[in-house]
């Protein structure tokens, strides 16, 4: 079972008065058979605000133990930091912070990774066209496989955040279309789904897991899912 989410001061996040489920949407009060809802907010900020209290539920439960203290690159200790405080900033501001330590972090881990030959990428191709499960298995466990995988992830993690880093410096100080925003953080979310998958690959490509906080991927996963929830509610 993995650690409870941890504040860098060391408590947990269940238990850090500085920690709260958004106050914003329904009211609900329970009766002994059924939970009945009052609406008091128009729907999508009803599902906004449900989405958002599940998430930072979610957020404290399935993140390691991290301290400040822990020995991680630069870059990621920087961007760990606020992926797991539940004091981190989500406005427009702090969300532009948190992309430009997305950005540092991203191009971090694509210069530490050894890169496959055009040879090795070429089998890794034409291994993938196999419907035979010994060769996929093979495949999916080889160094060039996962090379190639953590090559695509981060590749699209640095041009995700370079499109954001471009809003924002063209709009300069006036306020990105929201739902454009919101979409880029999804999609960098969605690059980052199969957290345990992006940790395994990572250790058979030769980049430690835990130098580079790639065992936190899934906590920035959810920072990046609460950055979007937050740019639709418009704060």
């Amino acid at each position: 079972m993995r650690s409870q989410h941890r504040s860098p001061s060391g408590g947990g996040c269940l238990n850090d008065p500085s920690f709260h489920l958004p106050r914003s949407g329904p009211l609900i009060y329970r009766s002994n058979r059924s939970i009945r809802w009052k609406i008091t907010v128009p729907p999508l900020r009803l599902l906004i605000s449900f989405a958002s209290a599940a998430l930072g539920t979610v957020m404290c439960l399935s993140v390691p133990a991290y301290s400040q203290g822990s020995q991680h690159s630069a870059a990621a200790q920087t961007l760990i930091s606020m992926s797991v405080d539940p004091r981190s900033d989500y406005s427009q501001a702090g969300r532009r912070k948190f992309v430009r330590a997305l950005a540092a972090y991203c191009k971090e881990i694509l210069a530490a990774l050894p890169t496959n030959t055009p040879r090795e990428d070429e089998w890794v191709r034409n291994e993938g066209k196999t419907s035979d499960s010994s060769k996929i298995r093979r495949l999916v466990e080889s160094p060039e496989y996962s090379r190639s995988e953590l090559k695509y992830v981060f590749s699209t993690c640095n041009e995700t955040t370079q499109k954001l880093s471009a809003a924002y410096d063209e709009q300069n100080k006036n306020d990105v279309p929201a739902r454009y925003e919101a979409a880029n953080f999804i999609s960098l979310a969605a690059a980052f789904n199969n957290s345990d998958d992006i940790e395994r690959y990572a250790s058979r490509a030769g980049v430690n897991p835990q130098a580079y906080g790639i065992n936190f991927i899934g906590a920035v996963r959810q920072a990046l899912h609460f950055a979007a929830l937050r740019t639709l509610e418009g704060r």
